[in-house]
């Protein structure tokens, strides 16, 4: 029992630093293809997961796969949006390039899975894994494009609404905003039984969808999502 818990925790360590590391090269390879040297020059376009986790981050992540601690995070990728062509549609596009980029490592888990479901090779070990892979690449997918600045879906939005309206709520948000997410999530955990959770709702309405999507995708059934 103690053997497989360890390797849960080991499972979501892999799981978790493979999600963080492409997030954050999604955002690299987006910015450069606009044209910004700036991720390059400081070597974030690299596989490498030291290139991008935060060691702060990192203990944070350590707890989150072994105690349930429930917030961890990556070294942001510096961009200098002044080389993009058009700034909303770069600001965007590099926004949404994190997230999309975990969406790519579930589809891509899903994919092997059925892959390997095909030629009689799937047992519990790979089973677990790729379930966890899967999952926690769209928990961060999820998280990240909640409409709240800081964090990808905050910029998206800011870029959405007109005039200063943009730039209000990004310097909101760059003040307040992780105090808000993490209210919400204090609230969600430890107000249990409310009738509306904003937190709950988008995370069970987006990750559901998402999950079914990857299993008509897929020509097999997918392992049951393990967090």
């Amino acid at each position: 029992m103690f053997e497989a818990t360890l390797l849960i925790m080991l499972f979501r360590l892999v799981a978790l630093t493979i999600g963080f590391t492409l997030h954050e090269l999604g955002h690299a390879l987006a910015s450069v293809y606009l044209g910004d040297p700036t991720p390059r020059l400081q070597g974030r376009l690299s596989l490498n997961p030291l290139r991008h986790l935060d060691p702060m981050g990192a203990v944070a992540l350590f707890l989150m796969v072994t105690v349930g601690w429930f917030f961890a995070w990556a070294k942001p990728v510096q961009i200098d949006p002044r080389y993009y062509p058009n700034f909303r549609r770069g600001m965007i596009l590099v926004a949404a390039a994190g997230p999309l980029m975990n969406f790519i490592v579930a589809l891509m888990g899903a994919a092997l899975y059925g892959i390997f479901n095909q030629l009689g090779m799937t047992g519990p070990l790979l089973s677990t894994f790729i379930s966890i892979l899967i999952v926690w690449n769209l928990v961060l997918l999820v998280f990240n494009l909640i409409p709240i600045p800081p964090l990808d879906g905050g910029k998206i939005l800011a870029m959405l609404l007109p005039g200063e309206t943009a730039f209000r709520y990004l310097t909101w948000g760059e003040q307040w905003g992780l105090g808000v997410i993490l209210a919400l999530i204090f609230v969600d955990l430890f107000i249990p039984g409310l009738p509306f959770s904003p937190f709950s709702l988008w995370f069970k309405g987006w990750f559901s969808g998402l999950y079914y999507l990857l299993d008509l995708l897929v020509p097999a059934p997918l392992p049951r999502p393990g967090l």
